[in-house]
């Protein structure tokens, strides 16, 4: 691959977890190559990296055992339970543990970011507080709107439109922590993934423990739209600590993206019965 274009953004891929449709689809939609890749070209690049995958077959992996919190954590953990209780939501509570060991259903990572955050986190506490209680975006969405339509221009694809039972309707970044979730016999990294890959990128060696909060089931209907959940529930589940495995994980090229919510709104006329 060439030097990076203005706009694309470096990232790493566990290409042999994916399912040959979906991993040529990112290879030829999602990444630059140059050249670009034919049906054939990167059919071979999947089955080499499906090949390395189909070797970790039956390796052992466990849950990772739960670190003892600082005394700094223990407060922050405590003030981020009590303003989660205020809110409701399904945070059973918070885990520090070493991300290398969690399971991994997010195949695909932008390291981008990760320069970002090392130069803004310079403290233990800086990450801690980074894991459960992170800034706001900084940037300000452009909006653009008309009765029942709006259309708004967002820095980064994670953000979600909830309703807030004090506030209505919110428009904000959705999971603002770190978040884990045991779908047995694992522990798996269901958000957060960029801030658990800079713990480990930048952090010192044995100093990568990130905190997260746990939740119940995310959903079904999030799971399925998981492409890495069949991986999840299979003899052989990518870890954490495959993203830095060479042999098992592919550096890419992402496309620059721009991500826009389209929200549309219409009134349903229904008809009612009438009671006997």
């Amino acid at each position: 691959m060439t030097a990076m274009k203005p706009g694309e953004t470096g990232g790493v891929v566990l290409l042999g977890w994916k399912t040959r449709d979906r991993a040529l689809a990112l290879l030829q939609q999602d990444c630059e190559f140059d050249p670009p890749l034919n049906d054939h070209d990167a059919e071979v690049l999947w089955a080499r990296y499906r090949e390395r995958v189909n070797a970790v077959r039956g390796r052992p992996v466990r849950a990772p055992a739960p670190l003892v919190f600082t005394d700094d954590e223990q407060r922050l953990v405590a003030d981020f339970l009590q303003d989660q209780a205020r809110h409701g939501g399904n945070v059973r509570g918070v885990v520090k543990v070493d991300p290398l060991g969690l399971v991994a259903h997010q195949l695909e990572i932008t390291t981008a970011r990760t320069t970002s955050l090392s130069e803004r986190l310079q403290t233990p506490a800086d990450w801690a507080l980074e894991c459960l209680c992170p800034a706001p975006s900084a940037e300000r969405p452009s909006i653009r709107h008309a009765p029942n339509s709006m259309d708004v221009d967002l820095p980064h694809g994670e953000w979600a439109l909830v309703f807030d039972a004090k506030m209505g309707l919110v428009l904000g970044e959705a999971a603002r922590c770190i978040t884990v979730t045991p779908i047995e016999p694992y522990l798996v990294l269901w958000s957060g993934y960029h801030r658990a890959y800079a713990s480990v990128a930048c952090r010192p060696k044995g100093g990568a423990a990130i905190l997260a909060a746990v939740v119940g089931d995310p959903g079904v209907a999030a799971a399925a739209r998981s492409c890495g959940l069949r991986a999840v529930r299979s003899d052989h589940p990518p870890v954490f600590s495959d993203f830095f495995d060479p042999e098992l994980a592919l550096p890419v090229r992402f496309r620059a993206k721009r991500f826009t919510m389209e929200i549309r709104a219409r009134m349903v006329a229904a008809n009612v019965e009438a009671s006997i």
